[in-house]
């Protein structure tokens, strides 16, 4: 569960999913995808890696654009997460989560959790 976009933590993605046999979700708000595509595009035009090191493409990155889920992260509703087949339904207001697995019940509530402590409103007054 990544929190951030900074390239150190999430330049790996366009390989993990479109080079591996991963197939989990991606979610990422409209901002968030945006911004990203822009940074993944550049640091491939950037690299001084050769062609036969580079770990993705141009290509790979407008694959794997089409694969993130973009959400508003303040939308109701609940959110569906299927691994190895467990599903889990999160309601993304509350945290609620109902799952026939515990362990993945488990994983979702702690997940939801850490984003939910880690993104805090900014207080007009600072500005």
């Amino acid at each position: 569960m990544q929190q951030s976009f900074h390239l150190d933590h999430t330049a790996s993605l366009p390989y993990f999913l479109e080079k591996t046999i991963f197939k989990g979700l991606v979610l990422m708000t409209h901002a968030t995808k945006a911004v990203y595509k822009f940074l993944l595009s550049d640091y491939v035009k950037v690299s001084k890696v050769s062609i036969e090191d580079i770990l993705y493409d141009e290509q790979d990155i407008l694959r794997f654009m089409d694969k993130i889920e973009v959400i508003d992260f303040h939308q109701s509703g609940k959110l569906v997460i299927s691994v190895d087949g467990n599903v889990a339904h999160l309601d993304k207001r509350s945290g609620n989560v109902e799952s026939e697995n515990e362990g993945l019940k488990e994983s979702v509530q702690v997940a939801f959790r850490r984003i939910q402590n880690a993104v805090k409103p900014i207080p007009l007054s600072v500005f």
